[in-house]
C-alpha cells in the first residue's frame, strides 16, 4: 500500500512532462531522439520502516537532485 502510494506520487510529478534525456533533469512532454527515456525507465521505488537517503528528494520536485547509492 505505501509504494503503490509512492508510486502514485512520483507519477503525478512526472504527468505533464514523463520524458528525459537520460539525466533526470531535464524533461519533454513527448518523447523524442533527444528525450527517449519514460519517467519510470530505470527507476525501483520501494519502501522502508526508515528513511534511508533522507537527502534524497526524488519525490518532492521535476527536477531534484538525487542521493548516489551507496558503494556496497
Amino acid at each position: 500500500m505505501e509504494r503503490a502510494a509512492a508510486l502514485a506520487k512520483y507519477q503525478r510529478l512526472h504527468e505533464d512532462r514523463p520524458y528525459h534525456d537520460g539525466t533526470f533533469t531535464r524533461w519533454a512532454e513527448k518523447r523524442s531522439d533527444r528525450f527517449p527515456y519514460h519517467h519510470s525507465d530505470g527507476v525501483t521505488v520501494w519502501v522502508a520502516d526508515q528513511d534511508y537517503a533522507p537527502d534524497d528528494l526524488a519525490f518532492t520536485a521535476e527536477v531534484a537532485p538525487r542521493t548516489p547509492p551507496s558503494p556496497a
